[in-house]
C-alpha cells in the first residue's frame, strides 16, 4: 500500500481486522508474507484502538508473519489511544505466533488528551494462549507520546502476556513521552509477563 489512510479504529496499512478463530475453528491458521505499507496512517476520534502499519487487530490460532515491513508513519489525534503499532495493533494468538524478519521505520506520533497504552514499535500488545516468538524483528522509528498519562509502550512490543521466546530483535527509534510515566515504559518491551 502507498495511500494515505484514515480512521479511528481497526485501522491497518493493509487490514483493518484479521480474525481467524470462532467458536467451531480455534485453531484456524493464518499467513501474511512479503506486506510492505509505505502509506501515512491518520486516526482521529475520542477513543482511537487497533492501529496497525499492516493490520489493526489479528486474532488467530497459528499465526505466521515473515518479511514485513512499514515505512508509512502513524499519526494519532485523540483523547484515549491504545493498540497503535507499526506492524500490528493488537495480536491474540491462541495456539503459536512466529515474527520473522520484520522492520518498522514508520515514526508513531500520538497526541492524547487523556491516556495512551499499548503501543510497540512492531506490536502493541501480544497475548494469548500459545507461544511467541520473533526473530529479527526491528523498530527503526520514533515513538512519540504527547499526552498526560503514557504506559505499557516498548520500541518493539508495548505489552507481552505469553509464553515468548525473543532473539535478534532490536530498537533504534527515539521512544519520548511527554507527560506522567507509570513505570511501564521500556527501549524494547513495555510490559513483559511469561505466562506459564
Amino acid at each position: 500500500n502507498n495511500g494515505e489512510i484514515n480512521g479511528s479504529a481497526y485501522i491497518g496499512g493493509l487490514f483493518g481486522w484479521l480474525d481467524c478463530c470462532n467458536e467451531s475453528k480455534i485453531d484456524g491458521s493464518l499467513q501474511i508474507y512479503n506486506c510492505k505499507n509505505n502509506g501515512t496512517i491518520i486516526a482521529k476520534g475520542e477513543i482511537i484502538a487497533d492501529i496497525g502499519g499492516i493490520s489493526g487487530a489479528i486474532i488467530s490460532g497459528m499465526m505466521d508473519i515473515k518479511a514485513c515491513e512499514n515505512k508509512g508513519n502513524i499519526v494519532v489525534d485523540g483523547d484515549k489511544t491504545g493498540y497503535i503499532a507499526g506492524i500490528v495493533g493488537l495480536m491474540e494468538n491462541r495456539v503459536s505466533m512466529s515474527a520473522d524478519t520484520i522492520s518498522n521505520s514508520g515514526r508513531i506520533t500520538i497526541n492524547g488528551e487523556s491516556y495512551a497504552s499499548l503501543i510497540g514499535g512492531i506490536f502493541g500488545q501480544v497475548f494469548g494462549n500459545g507461544e511467541a516468538s520473533l526473530s529479527k524483528c526491528k523498530n527503526l522509528g520514533d515513538i512519540i507520546a504527547n499526552c498526560p498519562r503514557v504506559s505499557y509502550m516498548g520500541g518493539v512490543i508495548g505489552s507481552l502476556q505469553c509464553r515468548n521466546y525473543i532473539v535478534e530483535t532490536s530498537n533504534t527509534g527515539k521512544v519520548s513521552f511527554f507527560g506522567e510515566n507509570d513505570g511501564t515504559i521500556n527501549e524494547i518491551i513495555g510490559y513483559k509477563e511469561s505466562i506459564e
